[in-house]
């Protein structure tokens, strides 16, 4: 399910009129139908029939080992370290099963009674999660079980499942909230989008702001230094390259008229200081291939590389003014619109 459908779900009037009186919808029955234990059961099992013999019998050899009165002290510290990370191994392999077993008993508790918990908390930014929901200092959870819950940061009340901790609908407080409806998204999108709230003034004026072109002098230290590596190495491997792979030019000239276009646009950005914008609703995509993962802000034909903090931060459904650097297309920041 899309994350602008999970929004208007959480949100939707109809679904919060219904847990106001405890009561659940038909779409909520419909996702969280109770879960099987069949699978959770069956992988302890085999878990429990695998790795407790197995430790067991390892346990006991070392333990041998640590009471015969030839060992001397290294081996017994050898000895214990070795019993400590095999007791954590075991630990950690039957836990999952485990905590996955209590999470479906649980919410099998939840649907079963059907009480539904009504309290006032918070959705912040996590870096390591994206947004999650926070209410009498416990973390909840989205209706699928996950942490995330896909709201744009704010006050909530909160209609939840008490022991599974599942969020059925939350309905904006936004009296209790200081600065605006979107501080919370902006301050989540300026910390990680590497920008200060005011340097997003100096932006709305079509500047770019002083440590925002110092970053750009950076970014044309860095070229300038790859493009003389570059020339520098070549001449030193000047007859070996032309001996046995005079091909390598080619390549080697491509990536140096690639590292100049590079160049002569952050130039232009640094010599104009200016900032160009776009409105919209963006896009936050993931990109993956063989050789890793990248991120990217979209909006219509444009697209901004981001971080993974980044791309978590942004709030789906809502529009947006982006300012980047207009030769080198970089984002330099974003802010939501009202």
């Amino acid at each position: 399910m899309a994350s602008g459908d999970w929004i208007g779900l959480l949100s939707d009037q109809a679904s919060i009129d219904a847990n106001r009186y405890g009561q659940m919808t038909p779409w909520q029955r419909g996702y969280l139908k109770p879960p099987s234990l069949v699978g959770s059961l069956i992988a302890l099992a085999v878990v429990g029939a695998v790795v407790v013999p197995l430790d067991l019998s390892i346990l006991v050899n070392i333990g041998g080992e640590l009471l015969r009165s030839d060992t001397t002290l290294i081996e017994r510290l050898i000895l214990l370290v070795l019993l400590l990370f095999l007791l954590a191994a075991a630990s950690a392999f039957l836990l999952v099963p485990v905590r996955d077993l209590l999470r479906k008993l649980r919410l099998r508790r939840d649907l079963t009674e059907g009480y539904i918990v009504q309290e006032d908390g918070q959705i912040a930014f996590s870096a390591r999660g994206g947004y999650v929901a926070r209410a009498s200092g416990r973390t909840l959870r989205g209706i699928d079980g996950g942490k995330v819950v896909r709201l744009t940061p704010g006050m909530y009340r909160f209609y939840y499942l008490p022991r599974s901790r599942r969020v059925l609908s939350a309905e904006r407080q936004m009296l209790f909230e200081s600065g605006g409806p979107q501080a919370g998204l902006l301050l989540a999108l300026s910390q990680t989008n590497n920008f200060s709230l005011d340097e997003l003034d100096t932006n709305r004026q079509g500047r770019a702001s002083n440590r925002q072109r110092v970053r750009l002098v950076g970014r044309l230290v860095v070229l300038l230094v790859v493009m003389g590596l570059i020339v520098v190495g070549s001449i030193w491997q000047l007859d070996s390259l032309l001996h046995t792979a005079p091909w390598s030019f080619l390549v080697l000239g491509g990536f140096l008229v690639l590292f100049l276009v590079m160049t002569y646009q952050r130039w232009l950005d640094l010599l104009e200081g200016r900032v160009a914008l776009l409105e919209g609703y963006v896009e936050a995509v993931e990109d993956s291939d063989g050789e890793g993962v990248t991120y990217h802000y979209v909006l219509g034909r444009q697209r901004f590389m981001v971080s993974g903090t980044a791309y978590k931060a942004l709030a789906a459904g809502v529009r947006y003014r982006l300012y980047y650097l207009p030769h080198s297309k970089r984002l330099v920041s974003i802010e939501p619109l009202p």
